[in-house]
């Protein structure tokens, strides 16, 4: 029997109608739940992401923090080691400033040594010896006024022998002062090679047109000032032995 083509039609319809049905049956079973699981692991990944993010935030932050550390760590390095070189320099500079005033009290001491050697030795002669104008000659008459009293030193006692040299008021102060030094070198130099004084007995100075013993504005007086005065200072306690 021949099936009409409207049938035929009818159940091909109906057939792919249930057929249909049974794909979105399928789908809600199958595929909707496996969507709804890659959507999840979708989220949780991206919330991973966000999550490693975040941890690679805070790891930069810690790394710059640490780097900041390490920076003020070397930067007190530096300044302990300033602090130290600063110490070093201040104890350096204490020791010498120990060490100065070690030198100052030697010198004080000294010259109260000085002071109390020479209160021990009282006069015992004196001569002035006379210049020729803009002269550091000894001419001869100095030289008996100094024999005599190099006759007055004592055999075997401390002595002292002081020599000031002076000049006029003519010509620049400082010239006075460098002629008046070699004339009491003069007066010296003789002593020492004439009578055999020990350099370390006589003590010289040139004192210049200072302290003139007359007028200057004279001849006479002029030539009064050009001079050399020579004294001898002899120990107490040789005195008092003598006596």
């Amino acid at each position: 029997m021949r099936v009409p083509s409207r049938v035929v039609m009818a159940t091909g319809v109906m057939f792919i109608l249930s057929t249909g049905c049974a794909t979105k049956q399928f789908v809600r079973k199958r595929v909707d739940p496996l969507a709804q699981r890659v959507e999840q692991t979708e989220k949780k990944n991206q919330e991973q992401d966000a999550q490693l993010e975040e941890l690679q935030r805070s790891v930069s932050a810690a790394d710059e923090r640490a780097r900041g550390a390490d920076s003020k760590a070397v930067e007190a390095a530096s300044l302990a080691r300033d602090a130290q070189s600063a110490a070093q320099k201040a104890q350096l500079t204490a020791n010498d400033a120990t060490a100065a005033a070690g030198r100052v009290t030697q010198r004080v001491q000294a010259v109260e040594e000085r002071l109390q050697t020479i209160n021990r030795y009282q006069l015992a002669a004196s001569q002035t010896v006379l210049f020729a104008f803009n002269s550091s000659r000894l001419e001869p008459e100095g030289q008996a006024l100094l024999d005599q009293l190099a006759g007055q030193i004592p055999s075997g006692a401390p002595y002292v022998i002081e020599v000031q040299g002076f000049t006029d008021s003519t010509g620049p102060s400082t010239y006075n002062v460098a002629l008046s030094q070699r004339r009491a070198e003069a007066v010296a130099r003789y002593l020492v090679v004439k009578h055999g004084v020990p350099v370390r007995a006589i003590h010289i100075l040139g004192v210049g047109s200072e302290s003139p013993v007359a007028e200057n504005r004279t001849r006479e007086g002029r030539k009064l000032n050009r001079r050399v005065e020579v004294r001898l200072f002899v120990s107490t306690e040789a005195t008092l032995a003598r006596q």
